[in-house]
């Protein structure tokens, strides 16, 4: 119960998981290959040209084609917060385990959970 499983299949303990996503950099740039795993995307035109911009909390990724403006978060839990990601990652690395367990409880027919 104690490690973290990402979309990839690669299993973390806690410990590696706090180690390996120790600042918002590092948990920004993971929600962004996870969001985008074959690279940037535009959610408006589908174009995968862009050019970043900083001095904001989070960088900003503008498309080239038609210049819409996105961050990493966007669509995702973390968007309309206004937490750091290091402590919204480091709480879901704690409350993913225990949800699983929860479900395995309150559903005990389903046998596959991810």
């Amino acid at each position: 119960m104690n490690e973290y499983t990402d979309p990839r299949g690669n299993t973390y303990s806690l410990f590696e998981f706090y180690e390996r996503f120790d600042s918002n950099e590092a948990c920004e740039q993971e929600i962004f290959r996870l969001k985008w795993p074959d690279g940037f995307e535009c959610p408006k035109c589908g174009g995968t040209h862009y050019s970043v911009v900083r001095g904001r909390r989070l960088p900003l990724y503008q498309c080239a084609s038609c210049h819409k403006q996105t961050t990493a978060i966007a669509g995702t839990i973390f968007e309309c917060t206004k937490l750091p990601l290091i402590n919204g990652s480091w709480l879901c690395s704690l409350l993913l385990p225990i949800r699983t367990v929860y479900l395995k409880w309150l559903f005990p027919s389903i046998l596959v959970l991810r």
